[in-house]
């Protein structure tokens, strides 16, 4: 039953719990609540590895510059409201 699970949530991460335990049924024919196969689902989200890219330099300045720019135009418009 796992293994169906873990094959049907791989082919579509983006479906929801109800569906992926609706298809188990009816391959299978097991009856199980929704929050069983959350928590399952959620105990196989944790045993994927977090992977991360390392930025360049170039991208971490021009990170750092986007976030500056969002900052100041961020308090620009709360002044706008504050009237």
């Amino acid at each position: 039953e796992n293994r169906l699970l873990t094959i049907s949530g791989r082919r579509d991460p983006f479906t929801t719990t109800p569906k992926l335990r609706n298809q188990l049924q009816d391959a299978t024919g097991t009856n199980a609540s929704v929050r069983t196969f959350r928590n399952r689902v959620l105990n196989l989200k944790c045993r994927r590895p977090l992977t991360c890219i390392s930025l360049t330099p170039e991208h971490r300045r021009q990170r750092y510059d986007w976030c500056n720019n969002h900052v100041y135009l961020e308090r620009r418009v709360e002044s706008c409201y504050v009237h």
